[in-house]
């Protein structure tokens, strides 16, 4: 098994899966909510500065550093962002 990291450890186009979310109460539920699950695939499209730009289940969000921090995610195998990958003209694709 890969070893487990925040979202702040991984680079810019990293597919992920979410393990755990070390947060509390409200913050694991709005993520939850978000689909932010465990087991869940991610794709990291900017980690460089400022909040962290993730696609997941057809969805963008950006997250806070600090929020990313408490994301704990394995590496994934690399699969291509289904959001990002038929436009060409996506800017983080």
């Amino acid at each position: 098994m890969s070893e487990v990291k925040s979202l702040l450890e991984f680079d810019r186009g990293a597919t992920v899966r979410v393990v755990r979310i070390n947060a509390g109460r409200g913050l694991k539920q709005r993520l939850l909510s978000l689909g932010l699950v465990p087991g869940a695939d991610i794709y990291v499209l900017d980690n460089r500065h400022g909040p962290v730009k993730l696609c997941f289940n057809n969805s963008r969000i950006a997250v806070g550093r600090g929020v990313a921090a408490k994301i704990l995610a394995t590496a994934a195998p690399d699969t291509v962002c289904p959001e990002c990958e038929p436009d060409e003209s996506c800017p983080e694709g």
